[in-house]
């Protein structure tokens, strides 16, 4: 079996990966400088729970190159689980300078792909098939060592069996006279290295050269010390992108806290100048305004794993009703209703959340003077959001979990309901309360009965509107990447607006 000699890891963050919808900047290895990769992400199948993205190489060194390399999920997938892909031999062409190889690849699930860049090789046979091996033979090139764009590998003019073997070298290692001597240079150099990128806090470049090591070691002492080192510079990385994560969420904190805050200014300052009263016309319209607090079950997902979710968060509401046949037996009233939700004021989550929709009711008794009636509530709902929740941002970058959930959703809410209704007029002032049954019916959820969800509306003397409603075991919305590792739970639903209306006519 052949050994992997240089491997290159190039790791993408989740941020970047998730937020890619066309091809990134070309972005130069830091071992094999002359190799530029890019990716995009592509799609995502549900059926097999796979991402699958698209990725570029482009050969920007001097001479022609070959090399493999895998790309995979580490939380979902080992190296050896995945197909390597090839840029030389019988499957793809070799890269000329210059020239651009793309492939589209899958990893299993969500998470932090990575790119291993290995079995670099810069000698060709006449066929035009690369030769580098591990082991010296006579006119086969080495596989190459990280370089500063100018490639970097050795020739051999001899085979290991002489006791005596030199090779020609266009890089860094000169000529070779043992062979165990030659292995502990190319180990302690590898070591070296990596302990001075990783003083220079370069961890991706430490991880790189103790990688490398790992894979020349021979004794167990030096297999220790390789992957000791590589463990800490993997930590050391991971501590940094933890940091970098934490002060994201910090900012984002803050500019959430301040839009809520100037948006539900603004709209307790309208709900103090409009003026409501009830009109005998038989139609007439009114503009509402508001404030609320909504729970929302939402499916979030984390690394290799999913659950179903609850999310809180203060609203600003908007709304504009017609009444009809307010001076009839049966009344009739239509609303288009906008309301959005912020995680403000929540140390570690954000996210929005959009609800639009229209509403209305039907109100009904034999007479028009009377303070009981009966209501039939009907209503259609577009539910829009999105949430992300650091925990280590929630506890103020004092832990190292590395939990961060995400999730969102996107679906529609028929609603029909009915009750009761008492309905006071005193003095050009009303004053009604309808405590009544809903029952929801969620787009994505088909074929399950409808949820029941309890409600109490209230008009106080024309000057509050009190909108609240309670669903327990709410369906929750958006999509499980990790369906064989969920974590189901039962989630309520609730929300309550306090809003004030004014007369348009």
């Amino acid at each position: 079996m052949k050994k992997l000699y240089f491997l290159f890891v190039l790791l993408f963050s989740a941020v970047y990966c998730s937020a890619q919808k066309n091809f990134g900047p070309w972005e130069q290895l830091s071992c094999y400088k002359g190799l530029y990769v890019r990716i995009e992400k592509d799609h995502y199948d549900k059926k097999t729970n796979q991402w699958f993205y698209l990725i570029e190489f482009q050969n920007r060194y001097n001479k022609k190159v070959g090399f493999t390399y895998y790309f995979y999920n580490p939380a979902t997938e080992k190296p050896k689980e995945v197909n390597p892909g090839y840029t030389f031999g019988d499957a793809y062409p070799r890269l000329k300078p210059g020239d651009i190889t793309r492939q589209q690849i899958a990893v299993i699930g969500e998470g932090n792909p990575i790119a291993q860049v290995f079995d670099v090789c810069f000698v060709f046979n006449k066929d035009g098939q690369t030769s580098c091996t591990a082991e010296a033979f006579k006119g086969n090139g080495a596989f190459a060592q990280c370089d500063n764009g100018t490639p970097n590998y050795i020739v051999y003019t001899t085979t290991a069996e002489n006791d005596s073997s030199t090779a020609k070298s266009t890089g860094n290692f000169g000529n070779e006279t043992s062979p165990g001597n030659a292995q502990q240079k190319k180990f302690d150099y590898m070591i070296v290295q990596g302990d001075s990128a990783f003083g220079n806090k370069s961890y991706d470049n430490a991880m790189t050269y103790y990688m490398q090591a790992q894979n020349i070691a021979v004794t167990e002492d030096q297999k220790s010390t390789a992957r000791q080192k590589y463990n800490q510079a993997a930590e050391a990385r991971q501590a940094v992108i933890r940091g970098q994560r934490v002060a994201a969420a910090k900012d984002r904190d803050k500019t959430e806290d301040v839009a809520y805050t100037a948006a539900a200014g603004a709209a307790i300052g309208a709900m103090s100048l409009v003026n409501d009263g009830y009109t005998h016309q038989g139609f007439s319209g009114k503009f509402q305004v508001g404030v609320g607090y909504d729970q929302t079950p939402m499916v979030t997902n984390a690394v290799a794993a999913s659950y179903a979710d609850k999310v809180a968060y203060p609203t600003v509401d908007f709304g504009l009703k017609l009444e009809m046949l307010n001076n009839k037996p049966v009344n009739i009233n239509l609303r288009g209703l906008y309301s959005v939700g912020l995680h403000a004021f929540e140390t570690g989550v954000s996210g929005t959340h959009v609800i639009t929709g229209v509403d209305g009711a039907l109100q009904f008794w034999y007479k028009t003077a009377t303070k009981f009636k009966l209501f039939a509530d009907f209503g259609w709902y577009h539910r829009v959001g999105d949430r992300k929740r650091d925990q280590d941002a929630v506890n103020g970058g004092e832990s190292a979990t590395d939990d961060v959930r995400e999730g969102k959703y996107n679906y529609k809410v028929m609603r029909f309901g009915f009750g009761p209704m008492l309905h006071i007029r005193d003095r050009g002032k009303e004053t009604w309360l309808k405590p009544g049954v809903y029952f929801d019916k969620v787009s994505f959820a088909r074929d399950d009965k409808p949820t029941i969800v309890f409600s109490l509306n209230a008009n106080i003397k024309s000057a509050i509107n009190i909108e609240a409603a309670y669903g327990k075991d709410y369906p929750a919305g958006g999509t499980a990447n990790f369906p064989n590792a969920f974590t189901a739970a039962k989630q309520n639903y609730f929300s309550v607006r306090i809003m004030r209306q004014g007369k348009l006519w």
